[in-house]
């Protein structure tokens, strides 16, 4: 069904099987002949959301699908406990590691921001 109808409906069970609310937006027009690439996309917001969930102690998330200088964006945010970013061995996780092969197949770009309480920030490119 697509990558939008796939994120509603992951954003539908994170919210009902879980404590957790997801605000989600799409300003983007996801075409559906780049479903290998939203696969990819769709498995880099799932690790974001267990991340959240199992690490960050979230009770809320925000993702943002939009056009930035004519790159399509996501933004990705949560209101848990958050990380000291630089510490290195919070960047070593098999989840991360799968999320920056995500980016690099995508050509994309991921950034990522966070301090101890006070939740995650992530912006990456697709």
């Amino acid at each position: 069904f697509g990558l939008h109808a796939g994120i509603q409906e992951l954003c539908e069970e994170f919210e009902s099987s879980k404590t957790i609310k997801v605000h989600y937006k799409n300003e983007i027009n996801l075409e559906e002949r780049e479903l290998d690439r939203h696969l990819h996309v769709f498995r880099i917001l799932q690790e974001l959301m267990n991340n959240s969930l199992r690490h960050g102690k979230a009770s809320e998330i925000w993702i943002n699908f939009k056009i930035e200088d004519e790159i399509k964006t996501c933004h990705y945010k949560d209101n848990g406990i958050g990380f000291d970013e630089t510490n290195a061995e919070n960047q070593k996780g098999m989840g991360m590691k799968n999320i920056d092969s995500r980016i690099s197949f995508l050509d994309g770009t991921i950034q990522i921001n966070s301090q101890i309480n006070n939740g995650v920030l992530v912006v990456f490119t697709f």
